[in-house]
């Protein structure tokens, strides 16, 4: 178990949460990529990734935190992930798994900036 900065340590479940805010979004960007040959359009792809977003912030906040804060940083982590990959990605020939990679993760670096200041705000940041 890992104490993340809430108001207690992230169990099992709660880390349950935390894939299903971000494995949907991956699958989604190899979905828009092609990696996998399944013809979706991006509209109901960011349907789906932004309602796994918000369920996997509520599970991996649950107990250990305002729900509705789980929500958000489920969905601006998912959303803005799989926002960036496909900004990155729309009308390139090719990509490559890192750029991929490295787009998911700055678009989903704001989530990380504002859990962070929701924590302080809140006081529930662990400062020891």
């Amino acid at each position: 178990m890992a104490h993340d900065g809430w108001s207690s340590e992230e169990s099992q479940f709660n880390q349950i949460g935390t894939g299903i805010a971000v494995v949907p979004a991956i699958l989604a960007a190899l979905l828009l990529w092609g990696v996998i040959p399944v013809e979706v359009t991006a509209g109901v792809l960011f349907a789906v990734v932004a309602v796994c977003g918000v369920v996997g912030g509520v599970i991996n906040i649950l107990g250990r935190g305002p729900i509705w804060a789980g929500a958000l940083l489920g969905l601006l982590l998912s959303a803005g992930g799989f926002g960036a990959v496909y900004l990155w990605a729309e009308g390139r020939e090719s990509v490559r798994w890192f750029e991929v990679a490295i787009a998911f993760v700055v678009g989903a670096a704001p989530s990380f900036v504002l859990q962070l200041i929701l924590q302080r705000v809140m006081g529930s940041s662990s400062d020891e």
